[in-house]
């Protein structure tokens, strides 16, 4: 964890790059997380395909910006930063949900959002802190 948070304030040159390719696994196990659960929440107002463009869409807007954005401002303490992030991603992600798919009631998407969000952010933590303490 003390790695990903140097790498995202960008001490060093090579940082950047390291930031990067933590981003990179980041978005990808995001993705492979919540576009499921997305498609089973959502199956009544859209096609997987669909679920799979949304779930693309929404999390190319805001993961950058709890990787990216969020650290910098909150990077000395970790738990307000995890909490604020994740209340950004399942707000963002629920008001996302509502504009793309503009039948999906407001319930309907702040649970779907709530739940993707819930087990990625779960399985980030488990990453972060028990198969990969030192990163």
């Amino acid at each position: 964890m003390t790695l990903l948070l140097n790498a995202i304030t960008f001490h060093e040159p090579n940082q950047l790059i390291l930031a990067l390719m933590a981003f990179s696994g980041a978005y990808a196990m995001t993705f492979l997380i919540e576009t499921p659960i997305y498609a089973a929440l959502l199956r009544k107002f859209c096609t997987p395909l669909k679920a799979v463009a949304l779930s693309g869409l929404i999390n190319s807007i805001t993961l950058p910006v709890v990787w990216f954005v969020l650290p910098p401002l909150l990077i000395r303490n970790y738990l307000l930063f995890f909490v604020v992030a994740e209340l950004f991603a399942w707000l963002g992600e629920a008001l996302l949900v509502k504009l793309l798919l503009e039948k999906v009631g407001w319930k309907r998407a702040l649970i779907a959002a709530l739940a993707a969000n819930a087990v990625s952010a779960a399985a980030g933590l488990a990453v972060a802190f028990v198969l990969a303490p030192n990163v």
